[in-house]
């Protein structure tokens, strides 16, 4: 079983390569590891030597998987150097491959028969701690973490601390949720960032939980490209829904103008209609003379009927303007959603590290 890392000795302008060195790491002298835990810029700094002498560093990034896996010495650790016509005196950095070693595999558990995507739960023995993680495979997922702990190199120290003194009897592995059914590529990704951030909470609740970070989504290459597909179908629908809901506003727009037009004829026959009720059945009544009681019982008639369709009227107005607010938040939203998934786009392709566009998760 063996894992190869890929990284670059750098910092070598601090030491300098003079030619008897160069010729040596071109003919193959072979490159050494060297751990320097007093280092005061990296407790996991790792030295690279030809022979006894320092020409460098390994990048910090490698360095915290490096460092652990040669102060675990489960594994065997050789260094190759990927091509030697890069080894110049005036260079700064070259491209190496440390190798990791172990003997055969411990099998890793299997929590399920088959392919189950979701959230697991690694518990270690004796203090009962806790890890949460996220898989689209979780049995998959396990089996890495084992090759990790056998080589030394896990990126959690606890756990790799814990795997170096009881091996794997002192790991057991659990699902605590599966995901839902018929998920696209990049809602399952996000689905499983959502759940894995809400179970590394309430783990943390205990004080046992081990995790070093919170949670995150992991962009696969499939959810990627299922977002890029989104996307697309997106641009689409605004090409084709945009000018439709500019006519639709402008509709709208204009009907406002004439539900208001009748709403305020409708408020102004109401109140022109209780005045001459007033004037003619009040104490004003001698003035204006009083009306028999037929015509006032057909009058309440007409004003009952002139609210009922100022009622209906402002109803009218009520919905319409529902309807204009609802039009200007999906313009709002055809444009708003465009921009955040630029700037999403944007921020994965930054993102280096942990969210990487990989199907192996």
């Amino acid at each position: 079983m063996r894992r190869n890392i890929k990284t670059s000795v750098v910092g070598i302008q601090y030491y300098g390569l003079d030619e008897q060195l160069v010729q040596q790491i071109r003919m193959l002298h072979p490159l050494t590891l060297m751990r320097e835990p007093g280092n005061s810029h990296d407790r996991n700094a790792v030295a690279v030597l030809v022979g006894n002498r320092k020409i460098g560093h390994i990048r910090r990034v490698h360095s915290r998987v490096i460092s652990p896996a040669m102060e675990a010495d489960l594994a065997s650790i050789t260094v190759h150097l990927v091509d030697p016509k890069d080894i110049k005196v005036d260079i700064e950095k070259f491209e190496i491959i440390i190798t990791l070693q172990a003997s055969a595999p411990i099998t890793a558990p299997q929590v399920s028969p088959t392919v189950i995507a979701g959230i697991y739960r690694l518990r270690l023995g004796i203090d009962d701690s806790t890890y949460i993680g996220q898989s689209k495979n979780i049995n998959h997922r396990l089996e890495s973490h084992w090759k990790d702990f056998q080589l030394g190199a896990h990126g959690n120290p606890a756990m790799q601390k814990h795997w170096n003194l009881y091996g794997s009897s002192g790991f057991t592995a659990e699902i605590v949720e599966k995901s839902p059914d018929n998920l696209s590529p990049y809602n399952l990704q996000s689905w499983l960032g959502e759940r894995e951030r809400y179970w590394i909470e309430r783990e943390r609740a205990s004080g046992k939980c081990v995790n070093v970070l919170d949670g995150e989504m992991v962009m696969t290459d499939a959810a990627i490209r299922d977002r890029e597909a989104l996307m697309i179908k997106h641009d689409q629908h605004v090409k084709e829904r945009k000018p439709v809901l500019l006519q639709e506003l402008k509709q709208v727009e204009h009907k406002a103008w004439q539900l208001e037009r009748v709403r305020t004829e409708c408020s102004e026959r109401v109140r022109d209609l209780e005045e001459y009720l007033k004037q003619h059945t009040g104490l004003r009544s001698w003035v204006y003379g009083r009306l028999p009681q037929r015509a006032v019982d057909e009058l309440q008639v007409s004003i009952a009927r002139a609210r009922q369709a100022l009622d209906v009227a402002q109803v009218a107005c009520d919905e319409n303007t529902a309807l204009r607010r609802a039009l200007v938040k999906e313009k709002k939203e055809l444009k708003t959603v465009r921009q955040k998934a630029a700037v999403t786009n944007q921020r994965l392709r930054r993102l280096g590290g942990r969210v990487k566009p990989t199907d192996m998760i």
